[in-house]
């Protein structure tokens, strides 16, 4: 269990659910990519410490409070220290590390470790994680999301590979936490659609999604006076959109069996 500020920033990176993710090799370009996706209406964004002064960048950007600063690529117990030091307010790794996540809960911040598999990720969980982000991409995508929540409900799942802007509604719907990744940033931060605005809007889409209202200022929430991307529609769960008794029931597009 967390205490007050970690509870506090779990639940503000939940109810952000889009995180935007920056590798790169200069920092120059990491700043300015960056820089587009809060402007195209980003609030939680990651740089990961693979980035040439991701410290630093980390500590700029902590200057919007409007922002919530992640640091990505985060290995050990010392990195975990280094980065909210500079600022960082949760930690994403694309491993599972005991050390990591105990320097997380004593360093008061949520950690996002990556697992590939249902027992990576209960052991993420185990060890104190508040986020288990799949990685990598999995490749069954959505439905692989779908069976891993069924008998694991309790995990709070954070896939940010594999995710675009064309599917990453259907992730959300299927019970993720929240979506994250460099094609998602780069995509939504381009695309008037989508991009942070002051109206609300409630998604139509089932599960998860249905009747939800974003919060103010959401990059789910359209520009005031852009039309927003329609969402895909869903089943009924257990229920083929087509009828055809396909291998994928409740999807927003039918997949026949072969």
């Amino acid at each position: 269990m967390g205490t007050a500020r970690r509870k506090s920033l779990a639940a503000a990176i939940a109810r952000e659910q889009v995180s935007a993710i920056i590798r790169s090799d200069d920092q120059v370009t990491a700043s300015e990519g960056m820089q587009a996706a809060v402007d195209g209406g980003f609030r939680m964004v990651e740089f990961t410490l693979t980035t040439p002064g991701a410290l630093e960048l980390i500590a700029r950007f902590r200057e919007n409070q409007d922002l919530l600063v992640g640091a990505g690529t985060v290995l050990t117990a010392g990195e975990a220290r280094e980065a909210v030091a500079a600022g960082a307010q949760f930690l994403v790794s694309p491993v599972v590390d005991a050390e990591m996540i105990a320097a997380a809960v004593a360093l008061d911040v949520p950690s996002i470790p990556g697992a590939y598999t249902p027992t990576e990720m209960h052991t993420a969980y185990r060890a104190g994680a508040d986020f288990v982000k799949v990685f990598p991409a999995p490749a069954g995508g959505v439905e692989f999301i779908e069976f891993v929540r069924g008998p694991l409900p309790h995990l709070r799942l954070f896939p940010t590979a594999g995710v675009t802007v064309e599917n990453f509604i259907e992730f959300l719907d299927a019970g993720c936490a929240g979506v994250g990744g460099g094609g998602l940033r780069r995509g939504l931060a381009t695309d008037p659609g989508r991009r942070a605005g002051d109206r609300r809007h409630q998604s139509g889409a089932g599960g998860r999604g249905r009747g939800r209202t974003l919060p103010r200022g959401s990059l789910l929430s359209p520009q005031r006076g852009a039309p927003a991307r329609p969402v895909p529609a869903r089943a009924p769960a257990g229920r083929c959109p087509t009828a055809c008794h396909c291998r994928s029931p409740g999807r927003a597009t039918c997949r026949p069996a072969p």
